[in-house]
């Protein structure tokens, strides 16, 4: 429970120092006085985010300071969890300095915001005046429900397979995409590779294509030079017969003068050049074959290839080449991508069936706390004088999975006798809201166990006997915890073991909010105000006597 609230240099508070009791507190005071306040700075150590605005003087720092009681709600580990020293009395501060930066501690320690919150979430719940419209709001409700579900756990899987699954389906969007960006046709890719194999693509190949191809196409030409050639050399009296001839006339004359000796080796060489000459030409001859064939094929091939060439904008082979290796490392990127998209899919169902059995366990079990809920909230009815209201819990599914399930939760009601159900915003008054919202605070109360409940005007829009019964139901909620409730209405104030009153004063310079705990004279004086108006009659007294003694 809340067991002190230290408040320095916020807003119009100048410093407060205020202890608090276990039990029901009201707190009252004025229109103007302060009230919102005070709430403003516990929102603090709670965790809300702080506005250099708020400082009472704008010199020096704010600090407000909450001491709790927590050795009754089982924390430890949540202290240990965030490295923080458990203290049975734990006291959580927040100061903001005039440059508006802004500091949380937990028992002295210095700690991010976040952690203020998630410690401050098991310690205490403001309800503040615009809460009551949550009863309208479709999360609002369906967390209300879970509470009464009680599956914590449940939801706990759930949220993880959700997770799961979303990251799953998103992974496999991008990865669309980028196979749709990058323009990763793996049919296409594979079609173009076939393309570039039916020709062997080799470095030089169209050269040597070429070369082959001037070949063929005057082989009839080159076999007739060569057989001339061949003839001339080598045909009876031809050129070597007419050589050798001349070679042995020159040596049977050699002994009869000097230099034919040499002048016969020169025609011996001669001869010899020759007849490799015309062995060569035998030979480029027999290799030269007349082909209309082959040279149809190399041309067919050499029109291929210049139709890649041009269909791809590359120069020669080389850059066909390469363009292949770009074609199959495209394929492969293309495979493996589409072999991931295939893994990912089938993950996903995998998790999308578990997911879908989390969310129809989930559903069931929302569908089961329904009675619950509707049992324990109309039990409480005729305690409020709604006697003719009805209320009901409309579980239906929606089509896409949610954070919270596939649920859509509403709640129905109808005050009237007679009357239909319909959603609470179209059928629900300001006052029926306030005591419905009242009831449904106290059931969560029990649910989440919470020590300290704060509630800012629930009474709004009620009166006479319904602000009896709320109080009487303000102070039952009280027992067992802290129960603080800001209050316009005598007939709550009357209720509570504690009354603080927040005035307002001016001083030359400023106004100044303050707070005071009353005695039993200054709650008489308070409740007869809060009756009559400023203006104390005997009546409102006698009147404010009869309230606190019932």
């Amino acid at each position: 429970m809340l067991n002190r609230l230290y408040i320095q240099n916020y807003a119009l508070i100048q410093e407060l120092d205020l202890d608090l009791k276990k039990g029901f507190t009201a707190i009252t005071g004025e229109t103007g006085s302060g009230k919102s306040i005070l709430l403003g700075a516990l929102g603090l150590v709670l965790g809300e985010r702080a506005d250099i605005q708020v400082l009472f003087d704008k010199d020096i720092k704010c600090i407000v300071e909450a001491e709790f009681d927590v050795q009754d709600l089982e924390l430890k580990e949540l202290f240990k969890k965030h490295d923080l020293d458990y203290l049975p009395v734990s006291t959580l501060r927040r100061e903001i300095n005039p440059a508006g930066r802004s500091r949380a501690f937990v028992n002295d320690t210095p700690v991010q915001l976040s952690v203020l919150r998630i410690m401050t979430e098991s310690l205490v719940d403001i309800h503040s005046q615009h809460q009551t419209l949550l009863l309208g709001n479709d999360t609002f409700q369906l967390e209300l429900l879970d509470h009464f579900a009680n599956h914590k756990k449940e939801l706990i899987t759930y949220n993880s397979l959700y997770s799961s699954y979303r990251a799953k389906k998103n992974e496999l969007r991008e990865l669309k995409i980028f196979i749709q960006e990058n323009s990763i046709d793996k049919d296409y890719l594979e079609f173009q590779l076939q393309e570039l194999n039916e020709i062997h693509l080799r470095s030089g190949e169209d050269d040597r294509m070429r070369e082959e191809l001037g070949l063929k196409e005057h082989a009839e030409e080159i076999k007739a030079v060569l057989n001339q050639a061949i003839t001339h050399l080598s045909s009876e009296k031809g050129l070597l017969d007419q050589l050798n001839s001349l070679s042995h006339r020159i040596l049977s004359i050699s002994s009869h003068t000097k230099g034919l000796d040499e002048l016969s080796a020169r025609l011996e060489s001669v001869r010899l050049e020759l007849e490799d000459i015309s062995q060569t030409a035998e030979d480029l001859e027999s290799q030269v074959e007349v082909d209309p064939e082959r040279q149809q094929v190399l041309n067919d091939q050499l029109d291929a290839l210049q139709r890649l060439l041009s269909k791809h904008r590359v120069a020669d082979v080389d850059a066909l080449i390469q363009f292949k290796i770009e074609v199959e490392e495209k394929l492969k990127s293309a495979d493996e991508a589409h072999a991931k998209c295939l893994a990912l899919e089938e993950e996903s169902k995998t998790i999308e069936a578990l997911l879908k059995k989390s969310a129809e366990a989930l559903s069931t079990e929302r569908t089961k706390a329904k009675q619950r809920l509707i049992k324990e909230v109309s039990s409480y009815f005729d305690d409020l004088s709604l006697f003719n209201a009805k209320i009901d819990v409309d579980v239906s599914q929606s089509a896409d999975y949610k954070i919270t399930g596939y649920d859509d939760v509403n709640i129905l009601f109808n005050a009237n006798k007679g009357g239909r159900l319909e959603l609470l915003t179209k059928v629900a008054s300001g006052g029926e809201l306030s005591r419905l919202m009242l009831i449904l605070k106290s059931q969560l109360a029990k649910a989440k166990r919470l020590p300290t409940l704060i509630f800012d005007e629930i009474d709004t829009g009620v009166s006479g006997e319904i602000a009896s019964q709320m109080a009487a139901m303000l102070r039952e909620m009280s027992e067992g915890r802290q129960v603080i409730s800001i209050t316009h209405l005598p007939q709550v104030a009357a209720r509570a073991s504690q009354h603080l009153k927040i005035s307002k004063s001016d001083t030359k310079e400023r106004s100044i909010t303050d707070v005071a705990c009353l005695d039993e004279d200054g709650r008489i004086l308070e409740l007869a105000k809060m009756l009559s108006g400023t203006k104390v009659s005997e009546a409102s007294v006698a009147n404010a006597k009869d309230l606190l003694k019932n």
